[in-house]
């Protein structure tokens, strides 16, 4: 019980410290989230947030894993899952950044997400 308290603190606290420092440089990059006229304005106060946040989660957890959980089969798959997801995020958020596509479908990109992180997992 006290190995399981200690990786939680380790992992908030690794997040804690990537997340205060990824957050300055991605709004000096200029990598924030844009919100379109004519949605909601409740949404309109998002405008301007950092995207791509996840890295510094990703990163806390592929540090905690491999520190206290060892290189077993059961980690690196968990680890390569975790990858992937975090792959979708990246790239979601990257497609908007540079608006590579001018319509996309929300829903079914997810969807479609999903079924290719699926054959991935046990």
């Amino acid at each position: 019980m006290e190995r399981f308290f200690l990786v939680l603190l380790v992992g908030l606290a690794m997040s804690a410290v990537l997340t205060a420092v990824e957050i300055p440089l991605l709004k000096k990059k200029q990598f924030k989230q844009y919100i379109r006229e004519e949605g909601p304005e409740s949404h309109q106060k998002k405008s301007g947030t950092p995207t791509m946040g996840g890295i510094a989660m990703i990163l806390a957890q592929l540090v905690v894993v491999l520190i206290f959980g060892g290189f077993g089969a059961e980690n690196l798959m968990m680890i390569c899952v975790m990858l992937l997801f975090g792959a979708i995020g990246f790239f979601d958020d990257f497609i908007n950044e540079f608006q590579l596509f001018h319509i996309r479908s929300g829903k079914f990109q997810s969807f479609s997400s999903f079924f290719f992180i699926l054959p991935a997992t046990p």
